[in-house]
């Protein structure tokens, strides 16, 4: 018999890979909050229930005014989360407590925003309803809930085949293998059972590929995601039955992209849809239309609207800037009926507005577009997919700027530091955004450290990096396993792009 310990030691154990997710900050909600027509007040307090290395929560705390709290359950991802708020100065509250403890707490104030970002689906019934208790009694009047969650309409398949993998990874036959070599075996018995199951996989088109796929993925993430004892895809009607009670109601999703509905449906679809008038079973019909397999969305506790002409207005007023270099932005959306771009004439005016990265109101993106037949709708269109891809981000006010800017720069020589041996996170927090820009290497971060001494030439910035590294306790590895030497001259090229491209992003983000 497999007990439950067994069965949950994927999920509970094994620390969880480093992950930053902008829509757990809660800047973005008056420009959401908008488009959906809807008011937003300011955050004053925060909670993330589950927090993982604590990214999110120690980000969104070092470059906002926002006092964050937060729980998880694994000693070590708590750990690294008091680093990272020891480092910043931030004073956000870093717990390692079961959601039963945390959240019977009587010391914990009241919460503007609460975030669970995948901890739905993971977790008991028993701790959804610590969780749904703790929204109904410390959940503000007029406070935002973020929820992410596995759907029943795109997941309903995957349920027993995750089941049985995370069986057998719990009885393998070699208990003593490491846990990432027991869930590859389980991943690939079980695409070849698929395979080999013609009833099953032909009901089921996509399935064995599914699972083959989650090979090439990072282990911890899989280990959590499917190999934890709980795991529990949900529709959008359950989810808002469970949350009825707490006063909740739905107010927008996370994404545009992929849920806009001329990019996601087809016109017949549109035709069909419009005639379901009920709000709730509109959501549920969406999900099965796409086949959607996760949600990311906000709840509000006692909805103010806009009127149509306040909504335009409150649009209009918010101020949003170019996070990424110009010429590697790309207004384009990867949707349900495929990849979805732009027009490029359009967007270029538009992204040429941008380009010096400064703070803008949409209302001054219209007038300076009033002329070039671009309407309103297109410039959301824009707007919104560049959110998406994180190559835009929304301003906070200056004031709040101006309070996180010190944080900012410790945290940010924090991460830098640890860049010089760690694989990951590689990003900066930056107090003009209140959120993370990130990199896919560690070399930006090395050469920041170069320019905060005083080095200024693509030369003098190499070599610091490739000092940086060979001093460190873990130098780059290459194939398999062997010492990678930097070589300063191979580097030069990218210190002059850093230079030329992201030193001006950084001043702009005030990261320098």
């Amino acid at each position: 018999m497999i007990d439950d310990a067994e069965r949950s030691s994927a999920g509970s154990e094994v620390e969880y890979n480093y992950y930053y997710l902008p829509y757990l900050n809660p800047s973005l909600l008056p420009l959401l909050f908008a488009n959906a027509g809807i008011r937003s007040g300011p955050v004053k307090t925060a909670c993330e229930l589950g927090f993982g290395q604590g990214i999110n929560l120690n980000v969104h705390a070092a470059a906002s005014s926002t006092h964050w709290y937060g729980t998880d359950f694994n000693p070590a991802h708590a750990r690294f989360a008091t680093d990272l708020a020891s480092a910043s100065g931030a004073p956000a509250v870093i717990c390692n407590e079961p959601f039963e403890i945390f959240c019977a707490r009587t010391d914990l104030p009241d919460f503007d925003f609460i975030a669970l970002h995948g901890v739905w689906s993971w977790v008991s019934q028993q701790n959804q309803s610590i969780i749904r208790d703790f929204i109904v009694r410390k959940l503000a009047p007029g406070g935002v809930l973020f929820l992410s969650y596995n759907v029943m309409a795109g997941d309903a398949a995957m349920v027993p085949v995750r089941e049985v993998m995370a069986r057998s990874a719990a009885a393998s036959k070699e208990p003593a293998q490491p846990l990432d070599a027991r869930i590859g075996a389980a991943l690939r018995f079980a695409a070849s059972a698929i395979t080999s199951s013609p009833n099953f996989a032909d009901a089921h088109p996509g399935l064995a590929g599914r699972v083959q796929s989650l090979a090439s993925q990072n282990w911890r993430y899989v280990a959590h995601e499917y190999f934890a004892h709980n795991w529990e895809p949900a529709s959008f009607g359950r989810i808002a039955d469970w949350l009825r009670p707490a006063g909740l109601e739905y107010a927008c999703s996370s994404g545009f992209g992929n849920t806009y509905e001329p990019w996601n449906l087809t016109p017949a679809q549109r035709d069909l849809l419009a005639t379901e008038t009920h709000p709730e079973l509109r959501e549920m019909w969406r999900d099965i239309m796409t086949n959607n397999r996760f949600r990311r969305e906000y709840w509000v506790r006692g909805a103010r609207r806009f009127t149509p002409s306040d909504r335009l207005e409150a649009l209009r007023r918010q101020r949003v800037l170019l996070v990424a270099p110009r010429d590697q932005a790309s207004v384009r959306a990867e949707t349900t009926l495929g990849a979805f771009a732009l027009p490029k004439a359009m967007s270029d005016r538009i992204l040429d507005l941008l380009s010096d990265h400064k703070p803008v109101s949409i209302g001054q993106i219209e007038s300076s577009l009033r002329g070039h037949t671009i309407g309103f709708q297109q410039i959301i269109e824009v707007i919104f997919t560049l959110l998406d891809s994180g190559e835009l981000a929304v301003a906070q006010r200056e004031e709040v700027t101006r309070v996180a800017r010190s944080r900012t720069d410790k945290l940010n020589a924090f991460l830098a530091e640890r860049a010089r041996s760690a694989d990951d996170p590689f990003l900066f927090a930056s107090p003009v955004t209140g959120a993370a820009i990130l990199h896919e290497t560690r070399m930006p971060l090395l050469f920041w450290t170069g320019l905060r001494q005083g080095l200024h030439s693509p030369a003098e910035l190499a070599a610091k990096a490739a000092a940086l590294t060979q001093d460190a306790a873990l130098p780059p590895q290459g194939a398999e396993g062997k010492r990678v030497e930097l070589d300063v001259l191979s580097l030069r090229g990218e210190a002059e792009q850093f230079l030329r491209v992201i030193v001006p992003l950084y001043r702009a983000l005030q990261v320098v």
